[in-house]
């Protein structure tokens, strides 16, 4: 057992990610969230022995998982973070054509390329998922981050 940031970490037998059998506890023995490092709530969210505080920190992992690219918990230490807490937001502004006007850098009708300024890029881990996007999404062609800026500049097929 490892001790990590008032965080222990049963580690028995070696996987791709690291190891199979990957528990997290604080230090009062509550279960921590794979993903986000939230506790949690109960022992009922789980692949094996990675426990998740919610079903969405759970479909995070099968979706980097699934797409080969666990490797990001190699790279960040409790690497998502929660949304518990924080109202959910309406995107439905997004649809409006003076905003995706305002949005679209360049399209032809084929391909659309976008610029998102993103304050909140912090770590090589952002950095990295960032630049796999098109892993999760096929009509993605290219995104490519400015670290220095905080920006991605992301081109992808249009539907």
């Amino acid at each position: 057992m490892i001790e990590v940031d008032k965080l222990t970490l049963d580690k028995d037998t070696k996987s791709e990610s690291g190891y199979e059998n990957e528990v997290l506890r604080n230090s009062k023995g509550e279960l921590i969230c794979y993903h986000c490092g939230d506790i949690c709530p109960d022992d009922k969210v789980h692949i094996g022995n990675k426990y998740f505080c919610c079903n969405g920190c759970k479909t995070v992992y099968e979706i980097l998982d699934n797409t080969g690219m666990c490797g990001y918990y190699d790279i960040e230490e409790n690497p998502g973070f929660s949304l518990k807490g924080r109202k959910q937001e309406q995107y439905g502004w997004l649809d409006d054509q003076e905003v995706i006007e305002r949005l679209i850098d360049f399209t032809d009708g084929t391909t659309t390329k976008v610029t998102f300024h993103l304050p909140q890029m912090h770590c090589a881990a952002c950095v990295w998922l960032l630049e796999n996007l098109y892993k999760f999404n096929e009509g993605i062609v290219v995104s490519r981050v400015n670290f220095t800026k905080k920006e991605i500049f992301i081109t992808f097929l249009n539907d």
